[in-house]
């Protein structure tokens, strides 16, 4: 999870990818971001950490897609608890959430 001040954001990206702050923030029309604590995060959305899920969220967040997720016709996303997931068609993530959908990986690794 990301915040610039009391804006926070829930990050969809590949499980072996990191996120860059500067290009995510750029995205979202955001001065900064910095990543939230594990304790704000659990309060805003109600989910603890490692199964943070874009939906039923206690106070609903901006989600933001990794554009190479509209590569696939299923992507795997938290179910609100670890090691739960379920498949949805990325589409269908969008219009569920609104999510904004760009380019907001780190790719110098």
């Amino acid at each position: 999870m990301l915040v610039f001040e009391k804006t926070f954001i829930t990050a969809v990206t590949p499980v072996d990818a990191m996120i860059s702050l500067k290009s995510a923030a750029r995205l979202l029309k955001l001065k900064s971001l910095e990543i939230a604590s594990p304790q704000d995060a659990q309060r805003i959305t109600g989910y603890v950490i490692g199964g943070l899920s874009p939906f039923g969220q206690k106070r609903q967040t901006k989600i933001l897609l990794c554009q190479s997720a509209l590569e696939f016709d299923e992507i795997l996303v938290s179910g609100g608890r670890r090691g739960y997931s379920v498949g949805i068609n990325p589409n269908d993530l969008v219009s569920a959430t609104n999510a904004t959908v760009g380019d907001f990986l780190d790719h110098k690794s």
